[in-house]
């Protein structure tokens, strides 16, 4: 009986994963930041193992089963030092809106950042859409 429940048990938190959104640590120094990215931010879907490895310059697994799962990669860069960031996800249906918050101050420059969140498997970009605003942080706050 106790075999039992726990094999439910085990079922039901897998499928309960593969259908939920939930953020994502990508490792922020190997992160491919494009060439021609002049602009401030950028949205990347990623739907395999290869595509992780390939944009974040790791060669540990991502732990995501990309056959029922996308990940949703938002990034850029600040023109200055980040003091932090902040981010939410909203779905709409079958659309997706991520809003990052980069709070920054004038210390080091060109700093790369991103924030990630694991949905389930999608394909069409154009349902993600993403809302970044960089914003001075006082010192005195």
């Amino acid at each position: 009986m106790y075999c039992l429940l726990l094999s439910l048990f085990v079922i039901s938190c897998s499928d309960k994963d593969d259908n939920n959104m939930y953020s994502y640590s990508l490792p922020q120094e190997g992160i491919a930041l494009e060439e021609d990215l002049i602009k401030e931010s950028a949205i990347k879907l990623i739907n395999s193992e290869q595509e992780y490895k390939e944009f974040t310059h790791s060669e540990t697994t991502s732990g995501i089963n990309f056959s029922k799962q996308t990940l949703i990669a938002v990034y850029g860069f600040c023109p200055a030092g980040i003091d932090k960031i902040t981010d939410a996800i909203e779905q709409h249906d079958d659309k997706y809106q991520i809003a990052v918050d980069v709070f920054y101050d004038y210390t080091f420059p060109l700093i790369p950042w991103s924030v990630a969140y694991v949905v389930p498997k999608m394909t069409d970009i154009t349902k993600v859409e993403a809302h970044v605003e960089y914003k001075l942080s006082y010192i005195n706050k």
